[in-house]
């Protein structure tokens, strides 16, 4: 992770102040002002302002009402809402408190996994498109393709037959990849 950079609150005006109040709407039962703007692949909302380019929101409006934000510290959300922009429930810490913080919380995932072994094992023998199983998963279709052939998770893909969608016939011509499925005592042929 990048240090965090200083942010002077200098570098803001009351026109900055009118703005992460316009693109903000307050959340009456927990007191959260909801980011409505632009927000970033993690669930931050993004502010722009010329001084300082591009910044997560919460950074921004906790150096408008507080001040600045001295180099290498973070803006922690006292409310665990990464939409609020409140800053009444923004404080700053350093990374290592803000981990802290989300363990404590139940919010954080050390693996970094939100697939379970079992949840794995039916992206793997599934036969519909990547994009379909990893809406279904919250998941990028990029992890299914990589569950399918055998990048992640691959304890899933040991077995002998070829995976369904090689059975069924690639959809594109870039599908050429035939992926193992796990085989279950059912499917295995009797001794006679």
């Amino acid at each position: 992770m990048k240090a965090a950079k200083f942010v002077p609150s200098g570098a803001f005006s009351d026109k900055h102040r009118e703005k992460i109040e316009e693109l903000s709407i307050p959340e009456p039962n927990s007191g959260c002002w909801i980011w409505l703007g632009v927000c970033d692949q993690s669930g931050y909302g993004m502010f722009y302002a010329k001084e300082v380019g591009n910044i997560r929101a919460h950074r921004a409006s906790y150096a408008i009402y507080h001040g600045d934000i001295p180099a290498g510290l973070v803006v922690r959300h006292k409310c665990d809402n990464a939409y609020c922009v409140n800053p009444a429930h923004l404080e700053t810490g350093t990374q290592q408190q803000n981990i802290r913080d989300s363990v404590a919380r139940g919010r954080f995932r050390p693996t970094g996994r939100k697939l379970t072994l079992q949840m794995a094992i039916e992206i793997f023998e599934s036969v519909e498109p990547a994009r379909v199983v990893a809406l279904r998963y919250g998941i990028c279709k990029y992890t299914v393709k990589s569950i399918r052939v055998g990048r992640v998770w691959p304890q899933v893909s040991v077995g002998l037959l070829p995976h369904p969608r090689a059975v069924l016939g690639p959809k594109k011509s870039r599908d050429y990849h035939a992926r193992p499925v796990r085989i279950s005592s059912l499917d295995r042929p009797l001794d006679s």
